[in-house]
């Protein structure tokens, strides 16, 4: 079946009989042992809303392949009457031509010949929810970063055999997290869940293809408009929206119809995967911040993921005037910057308020953001800020950043006494005590020692099998090039090619990141004063990150679970340069 991607708009209804068995799994894997981790992955209110409504819910994070396929286990147990059936599977995919895998925590640069030990094909996942004769919903969520594999896979979701009883929506992750708590509603809809994100689309085949239940709406204007419309959203294209726009142009579902032709992906890989080229004039219209900038790029890019975000800033720059007294008006008088407003989202951010991004545009997340802190505060949820609300905000954020770079502090004293400790019992052990202490801790405070140890231990063992040890021990793209120098024909060199590809991959990707910040020298060496005040020895604050500062960054960023690259992306900047929140009363 050719790969196509139709966005949903038909309605399920979830309510299931007074004595079936609802059933959901729900399974987040965001940390992954040899993969980028997946950012923010929320399943709590989800699984709260799917308990208050009788679901027996199967949860999990962070699972191998084999504890998946146990979760799973749970929808073939007996059910004498089983009712509804929701799945939710966040983390990291792969796709080859027919077949898509959820990885499990174990996976790492995978090829099609190995990625069946390592993962659950979703064909197999889907099969197991079809035939119980109510609703069935398998929800796959993920942030579309790329990721390196081996030979005959891809990165990202592709097509998969889906049964006619199942219907797949997929998505970024936040965007799949409210789907599933809008779900577990009773009477809730597809089209419900489908709006509570840009990103989140329906899997070609399944349930999406078949007619489904539409909710009863508001009285037609016209004899037979409401059929027509149940139509145009079961086939759920261009071809279906003007079939209903040529009967029923003045219809009262018109203006959806043609909304819905002009935003309609045509392919998957527009949704899932932005090219480059894409990502940059995205990153330069929110940079712009003005209606022409956006409208520049939504002139290239119409179909574009990020098109529905850049039509509601389009929208919010070019609005009249807000009444005088509105909380629009308040607002405005403000006169917040674009560098006032991104502070603001990181303070949500820092509060665990999601506004999808810190961009400095306050769009339909952002503005949700600010209505949940006004209701938490005790104040009207307008999603509009007031002076007296920016302000508490910011001593919320920063009592909150206190608390989190004191924990930090204690955690950074307690893992490098361990790590002393750990390298006080390896240090007399010579070449193993040193090869167990950098399996440990590869960018260890007595790592360089460790590295002199397994050196000299060189000098005295040329033997491969020694040497393959060492590469594996350090771990680094210069230990892997040194085992290929001396042995570029033994069977472990495309293993070693592949590490030192991955590597590259990965710190090229960390660089763009750190660019695409576009940090001036003041911002660098503020970084490099705040990483020596907290005694991580980044050398001479002079702008300049040399080995010395990215050392210093990856210890940092080591100590508050973040990935330890050794350069800065908005998740370091968040926390590192919370010096404007910790100098706050």
């Amino acid at each position: 079946m050719p790969l196509r991607l139709a966005l949903a708009a038909c309605l399920l209804a979830l309510a299931g009989g007074a004595m079936a068995e609802d059933r959901a799994v729900v399974i987040a894997n965001r940390d992954y042992d040899r993969l980028p981790d997946v950012a923010e992955i929320h399943t709590e209110a989800a699984v709260a809303a799917l308990r208050r409504q009788g679901y027996r819910v199967t949860e999990g994070r962070d699972l191998t392949a084999d504890e998946i396929r146990a979760a799973l286990r749970v929808l073939l147990s007996g059910d004498p009457d089983p009712g509804a059936r929701i799945v939710v599977l966040m983390g990291r995919f792969a796709r080859s031509g027919d077949e898509s895998w959820f990885l499990g925590r174990e996976a790492g640069r995978e090829s099609l010949s190995t990625v069946g030990a390592v993962a659950v094909p979703l064909s197999a996942a889907a099969e197991l929810m079809d035939g119980t004769g109510g609703p069935a919903v398998l929800l796959l969520g993920t942030d579309g970063r790329d990721f390196d594999t081996g030979d005959g896979l891809r990165p990202s979701l592709g097509r998969f055999a889906l049964p006619a009883g199942v219907t797949a929506i997929m998505g970024y992750t936040d965007g799949i997290g409210r789907a599933a708590e809008v779900l577990a509603r009773p009477g809730a809809t597809i089209g419900q869940a489908l709006a509570q994100g840009d990103s989140l689309r329906l899997l070609p085949g399944g349930g999406g293809s078949r007619p489904v239940v539409v909710a009863p709406g508001p009285a037609p204007a016209q004899p037979g408009e409401a059929e027509a419309w149940a139509r145009a959203v079961v086939v759920d294209g261009p071809a279906g929206w003007r079939e209903y726009l040529e009967k029923y142009p003045q219809g009262a579902h018109a203006a959806e119809a043609r909304r819905r032709l002009e935003e309609a992906p045509r392919r998957l890989e527009d949704v899932v995967e932005p090219g480059a080229e894409e990502m940059a004039a995205w990153t330069r219209a929110k940079r712009t911040n003005s209606a022409e900038g956006y409208a520049e790029f939504l002139g290239k890019w119409p179909q574009s993921l990020f098109a529905g975000a850049a039509r509601g800033r389009m929208a919010e720059l070019q609005a009249p005037a807000a009444p005088t007294g509105s909380p629009a008006a308040a607002e405005a008088a403000l006169n917040l910057d674009r560098a006032q407003r991104a502070q603001i989202q990181r303070q949500l951010r820092l509060l665990t308020y999601d506004t999808d991004g810190i961009d400095g545009s306050f769009g339909q997340l952002t503005r949700a953001a600010i209505a949940r802190f006004q209701r938490n505060a005790g104040a009207e949820p307008t999603g509009y800020l007031t002076g007296a609300q920016v302000d508490l905000l910011s001593r919320q954020a920063g009592e909150r950043a206190r608390r989190l770079e004191a924990e930090a502090q204690a955690r950074q004293a307690a893992e490098a006494a361990a790590e002393r400790q750990s390298w006080e019992r390896n240090r007399n052990r010579g070449e193993a005590g040193a090869r167990d202490y950098l399996a440990r801790y590869p960018q260890g405070l007595f790592s360089a020692q460790a590295q002199a140890v397994l050196a000299e231990a060189a000098q005295t063992d040329r033997g491969e099998e020694a040497a393959w040890a060492r590469a594996r021990a350090a771990g680094s793209a210069a230990a892997w090039r040194e085992f290929l120098d001396k042995y570029p024909r033994s069977p472990r060199a495309p293993e070693a090619r592949a590490a030192i590809e991955a590597m590259d991959s990965q710190r090229a990707r960390d660089q763009a990141a750190e660019a695409e910040l576009d940090l001036g020298a003041p911002i660098r060496q503020a970084v490099q004063i705040r990483l020596n005040a907290l005694g991580l020895d980044a050398g001479d604050p002079d702008g300049s990150f040399g080995p010395q500062t990215r050392a210093a960054l990856r210890r940092y960023q080591a100590a508050r679970n973040l990935r330890p690259s050794g350069y800065l992306n908005q998740a370091t900047m968040v926390r590192l340069l919370a010096d404007t929140l910790l100098g706050q009363d």
